[in-house]
């Protein structure tokens, strides 16, 4: 979704391990770049706001609550021709 050339892209990560899980919401800002020449690679900035959480198990254990500033940087390579779908697991571009 956007508007103006913008879109808003949000993201939840989880990460469970032994002892630890982490929990993580991003919603991000990000402005596609127009090039002169335009080429297959899109190129887009971008930056955002995360709220991580970080909680600890077993014996004495913690946890803490982070916020953070995402800044992004990137680009978006274009196929060159459609993919067809055949059968339950082959891709053909």
């Amino acid at each position: 979704m956007g508007s103006k050339g913008l879109e808003i892209n949000p993201r939840f990560s989880c990460f469970i391990r032994s002892g630890t899980r982490r929990y993580q919401a991003d919603v991000n800002l990000i402005k596609p770049l127009v090039l002169a020449n335009p080429s297959r690679v899109e190129p887009y900035v971008g930056l955002g706001l995360a709220l991580e959480r970080l909680s600890f198990t077993g014996a004495g254990a913690t946890s803490q609550t982070n916020v953070g500033f995402n800044y992004i940087v990137g680009g978006t390579v274009k196929s060159a021709g459609a993919c067809s779908h055949s059968g339950s697991s082959s891709t053909r571009c």
